[in-house]
């Protein structure tokens, strides 16, 4: 345990002066700002369109910000040969995984966290109340981020950063297309229809942790819906970090 923990906090220290991370922070501040004038031109649904567009900055810039940093953690110790120096010490290949997923899990924390402040902040300026209901869809994005950090971390463990990016997002793609492949599955029969219904649940369903379009109209999660994503998030990461383990332990050094 001890062993997680530094590598957690070195993780932590490295990715929280990532420049990248800030020039995406940059970005998302900027798109948030922006929903401002999204809703001045709206049809008196200024706040809706505000609490909206905002969600989704958040969102999207939180998944950019944890696959570029995250695709580059594994790669980069085999790249730069530190994995070596780590593995001399008594430090379980294990522990390397499992401490730079916490290392960036705390990262993403404190990036979510700032966006969600200046979020909130704004949220309050146009409304003149804060709507505390928006950060139930923050923190299920917040777990949704953690099985992407999970499926990075998988995929920079035995393949190139710009690779794992695109298989990462594609993946993101396909488990934000869970209703969709669903309705295919209905309307498909014989091989194809089997086919899909393997890829259906294999692929994480990420609409599972979709809330943004309910909590613009005050609709929130109930204590069943939430602890059932916070185990769906639990399970898949569990499941990909024990792969990205057992990659890691064939490696030959």
């Amino acid at each position: 345990m001890r062993n997680i923990l530094a590598i957690a906090q070195n993780t932590y220290r490295e990715t929280i002066r990532d420049r990248i991370l800030y020039v995406i922070f940059v970005f998302a501040a900027l798109m948030i700002v922006g929903s401002i004038l999204a809703g001045s031109i709206s049809l008196d649904q200024d706040a809706k369109v505000i609490k909206d567009f905002g969600l989704a900055s958040i969102f999207l810039f939180s998944i950019l910000m944890a696959v570029f940093i995250g695709t580059n953690l594994v790669y980069k110790e085999f790249d730069k040969r530190t994995i070596f120096m780590l593995l001399s010490k008594p430090i379980k290949r294990n522990d390397v995984i499992v401490g730079k997923f916490f290392g960036l899990a705390g990262t993403m924390g404190v990036m979510m966290m700032l966006m969600s402040v200046f979020f909130m902040g704004l949220v309050r300026y146009k409304t003149g109340h804060f709507d505390f209901l928006l950060m139930e869809a923050i923190v299920f994005n917040y777990f949704e981020i953690l099985l992407m950090i999970a499926l990075t971390l998988m995929f920079s463990s035995f393949t190139s950063p710009i690779a794992s990016a695109v298989y990462s997002l594609l993946l993101f793609v396909i488990g934000h297309s869970a209703s969709t492949l669903m309705h295919i599955i209905k309307i498909s029969s014989g091989f194809t229809k089997y086919s899909l219904e393997v890829a259906y649940y294999i692929f994480p369903n990420l609409d599972k942790f979709n809330l943004r379009g309910s909590v613009v109209y005050g609709i929130g999660a109930g204590s069943t819906q939430t602890l059932w994503v916070i185990a769906y998030a639990a399970i898949y990461s569990i499941f990909l970090l024990m792969i990205a383990i057992a990659i890691l332990k064939k490696q030959e050094f």
